[in-house]
């Protein structure tokens, strides 16, 4: 059976009742193709295999237990990561890291002029 095109008009809601897991996507999606879920005018969510895209105006925002975890992109600047935890490197690095334009910016190792801090002999 096939339908397309219809409008659903109301809430949508699935029982969680019981042991069976519930899902809503597509499977077996071919390559090239795309699974979306519309969520706003102009904000969705898209499977195309790997990675998951997630398109919005204002950023996406992750929180845990209603504290903010993080935001990435905001209306104001698209490209802007909010760090609003500590983040652990997990013995990782932080590579690609630009001169500083301003003061209050992180620098790279060889940005940082070497300090020798041996005591001298007097």
């Amino acid at each position: 059976m096939r339908k397309t095109g219809d409008i659903m008009n109301g809430n949508l809601v699935l029982s969680a009742d019981g042991n069976t897991d519930r899902i809503l996507g597509c499977i077996n999606l071919d390559p090239g193709r795309s699974f979306t879920i519309p969520l706003g005018t102009t904000t969705y969510y898209t499977f195309r295999r790997e990675p998951v895209v997630l398109y919005t105006d204002n950023g996406f925002l992750v929180k845990t237990n209603n504290l903010n975890v993080c935001q990435l992109g905001t209306a104001d600047d698209p490209s802007e990561i909010i760090s609003d935890k500590d983040v652990r490197m997990n013995s990782n690095r932080i590579t690609n890291l630009p001169a500083p334009n301003l003061p209050h910016e992180a620098v790279n190792k060889l940005y940082v002029p070497h300090v020798d801090v041996t005591p001298r002999k007097t």
